[in-house]
């Protein structure tokens, strides 16, 4: 007050009101002041003749006697200060706790001073004291020495309390320890004051800082920091069961994150995690979140109960929402309650389940029968022939206007017999093939009426026939629409089992079964295909040609078309007459479309392409070899697609490359600890990004990897470029060294886990579950980096601290975009794929980032992303009308022939035709395969003739041997 007066005492008059309103200084007490200031003067010169001019002494010389003065004058006011604001002071002659008013100037200083005087207490809300001067220790010590007071210091002391002891907490636990109106966290205050006998305990509480602090007297520091820390134990506990549930690539598969960023579940569009709750008609009452709580909380752990705010009446059935932590306990819960009686409300689940076809493995067998009964005479090329178990007798057309004297006439056919039969006993007695295409059988018929819903009836009597032979789960029929002069109805029926389609079909042919009084012929249908993309079709376009060619020309038991799709795709459609052949059919186009994939069990250190420049360099080797060259960063993966002569080049130069990177040196460079300066690391990613790309191309290094949790870089390149780099970070590192006064100024800001320097309040994340502190740069640096890397979980860079960061950690990243959450979710799928290879597999396309679940008995998965379809046993294109075993068989067949063949490769090839094994012994270079065609030994091209290629081979290559 005295400070202020003088600086107010020498403004003039008239600019007194205005200076005031300036400094925020209230001019009535100035005036005040002043006129105490003439009273004492006036009383001063009239009762003691002593004459005081109203002029100032030196400002140290005057408040030294003015607070002397005040002290003699109000020592029995003596106040002792116990350590902490809220603690106030200790009036000592009384042994009573004081607060200083709030008016108080040393409020808003900040002053807490150890020895006070004052002049009066003010008892309103608590015990103020007003009138507050500061006395300095050596005035104490002064009167304790002329026995002016007398003071118990050890028992003072014992009396202050001192801090404990400093708890970082996120916000959520904060907020629930110190609850509404901080009435939890004073409520814990009092208890622990009265487990300590009454002593001063003072709890504060920064939110800004995210702190709990604890104040306490030394001798029951222990209890009560133990007490604190029971309280603050289990408010952590809820964070881990929360989740982050987002879609995976925009699918209706849900990818669940847990702690640490790591994959949890991963949800198919029919699970589910989240119901609605409904309340029962028994719910009289309103239900309460605490009954709903008690209820769901026995079938495991809850992250969430919502309760609507716009439907809380009586009369409404919605009552609100809960998610569970685990779908399986979501599950169990749904299935609890809906069997429960007296259940109070009941659960909907909230799935992503769209109304769609699903579609199944099936096994194609198709029916037909003949509605109409033939005529006596069936006109046929032939005299008599073999049908089914008989002989039928034919004869000579008689002459006809068209002169058609090839046409042979045949009388009492069979009313089983039909034109298929006719041809195939024709065929057999010729000893031709293709008796479907070189015949024309013809067969006059009678008129058949079609009957009221005859459609229904044969459905009915098609089902009721095959649910004798096969138990009607295992198969689907549809029966063919045909119209009254329809004469061979069809119908199709799909089974889930190729023995079992195969076995029906055998015992509808034995048995003679029968529909609408007409016999049933039953045939098994071997279809596949193999799907290629269209930029892949028109770099194999010739390859695959010739190969259907090949089938179309040389192949009398399985056929290929290629078939385009809506999409700009291709199909290839295969069917043959058994599964065998079906099987080595689709092997062998698999083969041509998937190329050659290359990881580390073919090529040692692969991976070093995916990093660095090696990206750079695959592009490369695919310009210069002409072959597609596609990198599968999440199967480590390489797949090279092309001609034979490009992809040989192709692998020839990758195998080169990973040579060459692999002869790299690595070094090691610590960023922390020995002379390192604090921010050494973040000082680095700020100058040249989180990934180093700037620091990598300015040396020449072939790649740079950052470790946050350990702070330590690894180099690889040649040795000139590991010494730059090198040389570029010592730099930085003196630099930082320059300025380490200031970064070593003494603060009591927590330390940054990551870049080691003091973390300003406006810069400063507490972690949610652990508390502890970081630079929200560092924060999102952190979990950038294990992103990048599809390295979890992201745990907590405090030594000795392996908290993962929980699910409201990433929210508040992904809220203030500084992670992308599509990026989150698809390097923590990656992570998660990559240690539960059993359980999960990507979708084969190439950086498809779709999963699916491995089963062990085989099914389809239909990618909605890309569109493929990929057996979840097998792990590659699906492998429609063939049995996983079927496959694998007439893969491993064509394996085993290409290792034999790799044993002597000069001597032993394959077809380029027919695929079939082929070893030369001996003779010149032309080999006639068994297909029929002609094959020039050196360069695998083959004709249709032996000219040809003893031309070619002249031609080309100037020998025969």
């Amino acid at each position: 007050m005295l400070s202020v007066y003088r600086e107010w005492d020498k403004v003039n008059e008239k600019e007194k009101g205005k200076w005031c309103n300036t400094k925020s200084v209230n001019g009535k007490s100035m005036k005040g002041v002043r006129e105490m200031v003439d009273e004492i003067c006036t009383s001063l010169k009239r009762e003691l003749d002593v004459n005081i001019r109203h002029n100032f002494i030196e400002v140290a010389e005057a408040d030294s006697r003015i607070g002397k003065l005040i002290f003699e004058c109000m020592y029995s006011n003596l106040g002792y200060y116990l350590g902490h604001e809220s603690a106030g002071y200790l009036i000592v002659n009384r042994n009573h706790r004081v607060q200083i008013h709030p008016s108080s100037a040393l409020i808003s200083l900040g002053c807490q001073p150890e020895w006070i005087v004052f002049n009066r207490v003010l008892k309103t809300s608590a015990d103020f004291i007003t009138e507050i001067t500061p006395v300095p220790e050596d005035y104490i010590k002064e009167a304790e020495r002329l026995g002016k007071i007398k003071l118990d210091r050890t028992a003072l002391h014992n009396q202050r309390i001192e801090r404990v002891s400093t708890i970082p907490v996120g916000k959520h636990v904060f907020w629930k320890f110190v609850g509404p109106m901080h009435k939890e966290r004073k409520s814990l205050e009092a208890d622990i004051q009265d487990v300590c006998n009454g002593s001063n305990v003072i709890i504060e509480a920064n939110r800004r800082r995210g702190e709990v602090v604890l104040f306490t007297v030394p001798q029951y520091s222990k209890l009560a920091l133990d007490i604190l820390k029971k309280n603050l134990k289990p408010l952590p506990s809820q964070l881990l069961n929360e989740r982050i549930e987002k879609p995976l690539c925009e699918s209706e598969v849900r990818v669940v994150i847990k702690e640490g960023g790591e994959v949890a579940d991963i949800l198919m569009p029919d699970q589910y995690r989240v119901c609605n709750i409904k309340k029962n008609d028994s719910a009289e009452n309103s239900l309460t979140e605490d009954e709903v709580h008690t209820v769901l909380s026995q079938f495991g752990p809850l992250e969430q109960i919502w309760q609507t705010t716009e439907n809380r009446s009586t009369n409404s059935m919605f009552w609100g929402k809960v998610t569970f932590t685990n779908a399986s306990d979501a599950n169990e819960a749904v299935s609890g309650i809906r069997y429960e009686e007296d259940s109070l409300f009941s659960l909907v689940p909230s799935t992503f389940t769209k109304n769609r076809h699903i579609r199944q493995q099936g096994f194609t067998m198709k029916l037909s029968w003949t509605r109409r009964k033939p005529e006596d005479v069936v006109r046929l090329l032939m005299t008599r022939i073999q049908v089914l178990d008989g002989d039928i007798s034919v004869q000579p057309a008689k002459e006809r206007l068209d002169d058609k004297k090839s046409d042979l006439f045949i009388r009492g056919i069979p009313l089983t017999v039909c034109e298929d039969d006719i041809k195939e006993g024709l065929a057999n007695s010729l000893g031709v093939v293709n008796s479907k295409e070189r015949f024309t059988v013809f067969i006059p018929r009678e008129n058949c009426t079609l009957r009221t819903n005859e459609l229904g009836l044969v459905r009915t009597e098609l089902t009721n026939l095959l649910s004798t032979l096969s138990r009607p789960e295992h198969f689907r029929s549809n029966v063919v629409e045909y119209r009254q002069q329809t004469v061979t109805a069809f119908a199709f029926v799909t089974f889930n089992n190729a023995e079992m389609c195969e076995h029906v079909a055998d015992r509808i042919n034995d048995g003679g079964c029968y529909i609408n009084d007409c016999k049933l012929r039953a045939e098994v249908e071997y279809k596949s295909s193999v799907h290629v993309k269209r930029f892949l079709f028109d770099l194999l376009k010739q390859d695959i040609n010739e190969k259907v060619e090949m089938y179309r020309t040389q192949s009398q038991s399985t056929t290929v078309e290629i078939r385009s799709l809506i999409s700009g795709n291709f199909s290839l459609d295969i069917q043959s007459i058994s599964s065998q052949n079906l099987a080595r059919a689709k092997v062998s186009f698999d083969k041509l479309v998937q190329g050659e994939v290359l990881d580390c069990d073919v090529i040692n250190n692969i991976q070093v392409l995916f990093f660095g420049d090696g990206l750079a360099k695959i592009k490369e080797i695919e310009k210069f070899s002409g072959a597609v060259i596609i990198l599968d960063e999440r199967r480590m993966q390489i797949s090279v697609q092309g001609s034979t002569a490009s992809k040989k080049t192709a692998i020839a130069l990758i195998r080169t490359e990973v040579l060459r990177c692999a002869d790299s040196k690595e070094t090691i460079v610590r960023l922390k600890g020995e002379d390192n300066p604090p921010g050494l690391m973040k000082a680095l990613v700020v100058k040249y990004g989180i990934k180093l790309d700037e620091l990598k191309t300015k040396t020449g290094l072939s790649s740079i990897t950052l470790n946050f949790r350990y702070h330590e870089i690894s180099l690889s390149g040649k040795d000139g470029a590991v010494v730059k780099a090198i040389s570029i970070i010592g730099e930085l590192k003196e630099s930082l060294s320059r300025d380490k006064t200031a970064a070593n100024a003494s603060t009591d800001l927590p330390d940054c886990p990551v870049c080691l320097t003091p973390i300003n309040e406006e810069d400063m994340f507490r972690l949610e579950y652990c508390g502890h502190a970081y630079c929200e740069t560092c924060l999102t640096n952190q979990i950038r980096f294990a992103i990048q890397n599809k390295e979890f979980p992201v745990s907590c860079a405090v030594q000795n601290c392996d908290k993962g960061f929980v699910a409201r950690d990433f929210n508040f990243q992904m809220g203030n975009n500084f992670i992308m959450p599509s990026e989150l979710v698809q390097a923590s799928m990656t992570s998660f794929v990559r240690r539960h290879n059993k359980e999960y597999k990507f979708c084969p396309t190439p950086n498809c980032n779709m999963v699916y679940k491995v089963s062990g008995i085989g099914g389809r998965f239909d990618c909605v992303l890309c569109k493929s379809s990929t057996c979840t046993k097998c792990h590659i294109e699906f492998h429609e009308g063939l049995t996983c075993a079927m496959y694998i068989s007439a893969k491993n067949d064509e394996d085993s022939v290409r290792r034999w063949i790799n044993e002597d490769p000069q001597n032993r090839k394959s077809c380029p035709v027919c695929n079939i094994s082929i070893e030369k012994i001996d003779g010149c270079y032309h080999i006639t395969c068994k297909c029929g065609s002609h094959v020039c030994w050196k360069c695998l091209k083959y004709f249709s003739s032996m000219s040809a290629c003893y031309g070619h081979m002249q031609a080309e290559h100037d020998s025969f041997v």
